[in-house]
Formats: C-alpha cells, structure tokens, sequence
C-alpha cells in the first residue's frame, strides 16, 4: 500500500494559525512536528524489527508494511525543519508561493494534485497531528468495504492526554456551539442520517454523521481525490471554519462527501493524537 502524507508546517512572525512562534516554544513545537513525521514511518514504514537474542534484528510487521512518502510544505527559511534530527530522506520538503503563510494549508492541495494517481490514501496533516494505530488504514478500508459509497469520508476523533492533577484522555472536537453548528449545516451535502454499524474483529462500532467535522486532518481514496479535483474551486483558499488552516482541514468535504467519525462510546476505534496539552490539562475528568 502506498501512502502519501502531506503536512503544512511554518514556524516564523506573524502567525498563531500553527500555534505559537514565541522562541518559548521553538523546542515544543520541533517536538511535535518530530512526533508527527516519526509516527508515520514507525506504523507504517520499512524500519520495524524484531530484537534477537544475539543483538540482530529482523524485519517485523511485514504484513502490513506500507510505502511511505511525506511532503512537508514550507514558506521560504519560516520552519524547524533543521531542528528535527530526522535524516533528509524521512521527508521532502515543498516551498509554497503563497503570500500569506496563514494559507499555507491550501498549497497541500497543489501536492495532492501532483501526486494523483501514484498511491492509494493521499493525506493531509497539521504538523501537531500523531498517528499510534498500525491498523488504521486497514480499518478505513474495513469502513469503505463496507458501505460501499464513494461519497462517504470517515475521519478520526482527536484526542489529547492530560497529565496533571490526573492522567486523563480527552477528545478535542465535541458538539460545536449553536451558530457554528447553523453554519456548517448550510455547507453540508444534504441527504444523509445514516448511521453504519461496522464489523471489526469480534466486535461491532457505531459510524456516525460528525456532529464536529474537523479533525486536523483528512485521508482521501484516489476516487475521493480524483472527485475533488473535478470541481472548479479545487485548492482554492476559503475561509470559513474556524481560520484558514482549520479550513484547508475542512470545507472541502463538507461540500462533496458524507463525513462520519466513530460515535463516541468507541471513539478510540480511529482516532489521532494532539500532540499538545491545549485543553486536557484545562479540564476536570469524572
């Protein structure tokens, strides 16, 4: 399987759209982005091995071994890419033209472009965003086996973890406030309440209509990409939810597809991390 990630990432004046540029946090936000390109390789990738007695290793996990390809896109010399420590060949870097970095989400769509045709999931991530499922894709692929409709998109729920007063685990994209649920009803595909119980293992999980669809990322089918780029306002940058790289995360699928997440008494069926601590240590758990 072929997978393709593409990461907007800045990291300079001017912007809190990719969180804080303050020096204070120049190392977290460097951990991040490391957390969330290392993540893909170590699921996913090549480099997974078995320890043996003697201090060799074998190749592990090959049933599911996946090529993995990562596109950061950048705005000129505004990133941390050279802080990471990560080898060169972990990712390639793509230089966006836009003027105005706060867009620099919409430049993914130009790679995504680019790339149709190559591989089998096309990705997009906020550079904060961290994959822990090796089984994720397959259970995507478990999700479109089973319904069967090319205009259905099922995201994951977004999860941070507490630490202080208790270690806890939250999920981030909850009922949105009353104008902004009006709002995004207006942008929906109409048409659909369905609910899809979806097999998996032993067990049955509720897939259903997202009362919140952002989720700091999206991974398309070619078919659902080869969809998009039939419209004529493809990669065009709208602002509409939240600020533009929330809207790059956004507006396009609520337009054209059918987006469920995992209800929440099985949130965890497919979910990403946040990497920071942005609400879990701000909030009381039962």
């Amino acid at each position: 399987m072929r997978l393709l990630f593409v990461i907007p990432h800045y990291f300079g004046p001017g912007s809190a759209a990719f969180g804080s540029s303050d020096i204070a946090h120049r190392d977290e936000r460097a951990k991040a982005l490391r957390a969330c390109i290392s993540s893909l390789h170590q699921q996913f990738g090549s480099r997974q091995n078995i320890l043996l007695y003697d201090g060799s290793t074998l190749p592990a996990n090959t049933q599911l071994l996946c090529s993995v390809d990562v596109v950061i896109c950048v705005h000129g010399q505004n990133h941390l890419l050279a802080e990471l420590g990560l080898q060169e060949e972990m990712y390639r870097v793509y230089d966006s033209q836009v003027e105005d970095p706060r867009y620099l989400g919409y430049s993914c769509y130009d790679v995504l472009r680019e790339a149709c045709g190559s591989y089998d999931w096309y990705c997009f991530l906020e550079d904060d965003i961290v994959i822990r499922d090796p089984l994720f894709f397959s259970k995507l692929d478990c999700f479109y086996a089973t319904t069967g409709n090319a205009r259905y998109l099922l995201l994951p729920q977004r999860y941070e973890l507490g630490e202080l007063p208790v270690p806890s685990k939250i999920y981030i994209d909850g009922p949105l406030w009353e104008d902004s649920a009006a709002f995004l009803a207006a942008l929906r595909l109409p048409g659909c309440n369905d609910e899809i119980v979806l097999p998996f293992g032993q067990a049955s999980y509720r897939m259903v209509p997202a009362e919140n669809p952002h989720a700091g990322c999206f991974f398309l089918t070619e078919t659902h990409l080869r969809h998009l780029l039939e419209q004529t306002w493809y990669g065009m940058p709208v602002v509409g939810y939240a600020g533009p790289l929330e809207s790059a995360a956004t507006m396009s699928l609520l337009a054209l597809f059918h987006v469920f997440k995992p209800a929440i008494e099985s949130a965890a069926f497919l979910e990403v991390h946040h990497y920071f601590q942005k609400y879990a240590d701000n909030k009381a758990v039962c």
